[in-house]
């Protein structure tokens, strides 16, 4: 049985400008969301593109620890009612990606519950949408991009990063803005 297309998600979708603060952190996690969707269900990718799109992600203020994150309370707040089963995994991936190091027991408690999300499949994603290689480099350019929470950096380097990778990505081949058309999503059933 083929495996079903992965939802799509582009860098447009969080209506974000390169100068936006939020910039450098949405792109980490759409990134993270392009290299793990086709290893989550549906319901997976609809919650973690929706955490994306409504900016969930953001860290306010910035350089706040990942304990008084949003998302990291709700996921402790559900850890510690019920369990593994209160674990779920965009939130993981989504701090995951806006925080360079995450609380070890958080770490192992998600290993317990889904396994290791150690692979990147982000070629797969692309393959699966029909986009070609040079689709893929030019969608790509997000990777190089870096989350803003480098761990309490002042606020000029936060804008230095936002101001390289809005360099790379008006580089020729680098047009993360407007990434190539993409394949209808096949909808289950």
């Amino acid at each position: 049985m083929p495996q079903l297309k992965p939802i799509p998600l582009t860098m447009d979708e969080l209506q974000l400008s390169p100068d936006d603060e939020r910039y450098a952190d949405g792109a980490a996690c759409v990134r993270k969301y392009w290299a793990h969707a086709t290893q989550l269900n549906v319901w997976q990718q609809k919650q973690m593109i929706e955490h994306i799109k409504s900016h969930s992600y953001a860290v306010e203020p910035a350089g706040s620890p990942i304990q008084s994150h949003k998302l990291y309370r709700e996921e402790m707040l559900r850890h510690q009612m019920l369990g593994l089963v209160g674990l779920t995994s965009p939130p993981y991936l989504i701090l995951s990606a806006v925080y360079p190091k995450l609380p070890e027991e958080y770490v192992e408690a998600v290993k317990l519950a889904f396994g290791t999300y150690d692979i990147d499949a982000i070629n797969k994603y692309f393959r699966l949408l029909g986009l070609k290689k040079k689709e893929q480099l030019a969608t790509i350019a997000i990777k190089k991009s870096s989350p803003s929470i480098q761990r309490k950096q002042p606020a000029s380097s936060s804008l230095a990063k936002q101001r390289q990778i809005s360099s790379a990505s008006s580089a020729p081949g680098n047009d993360i803005s407007s990434p190539p058309p993409v394949l209808e999503h096949l909808q289950p059933g």
